[in-house]
């Protein structure tokens, strides 16, 4: 944790210094080191498709003349569907994949059962789960 703090601030001087390739430093990265990198409930490839197809909307033009400030648009678009959408949908498979207690297992299993016998839940589950939802949450921001 320590080695990756030092190479932030390593690249935030660099920054400081008039460098436009230099990373910024990244408290949430930081934070999910001191953490341990908790598991991401099943999220981490779908995330990662989504990702790389942001990306390739906002890289390709400004490989073709487009300004720079679509990369700027896709890191704050992508880190906020981090914040708001991958956390707490793998915040959620994470406990339901590590909850022990019976009572509460019975719990999660029947809320499963209420959501795929109900046309709406179950397209909103998937949406959710898919991240189909988060793609939609990506255009509205700026």
């Amino acid at each position: 944790m320590r080695e990756q703090r030092r190479r932030f601030e390593a690249q935030k001087a660099l920054s400081d210094a008039g460098d436009d390739e230099a990373q910024p430093i990244d408290e949430d990265f930081l934070e999910a080191m001191e953490a341990g990198m908790p598991p991401t409930g099943g999220m981490g490839m779908n995330a990662g498709i989504h990702d790389a197809y942001c990306l390739v909307e906002h890289l390709l033009p400004v490989l073709q003349g487009a300004e720079d400030e679509l990369l700027n648009r896709y890191s704050r678009r992508r880190r906020t569907i981090v914040r708001e959408e991958i956390q707490r949908l793998s915040e959620r498979n994470f406990r339901w994949h590590r909850e022990i207690n019976p009572s509460r297992r019975m719990e999660i299993w029947q809320e499963l059962q209420e959501i795929v016998t109900d046309y709406q839940k179950t397209r909103d589950f998937l949406l959710d789960s898919s991240l189909i939802r988060s793609r939609w949450r990506e255009l509205e921001i700026s």
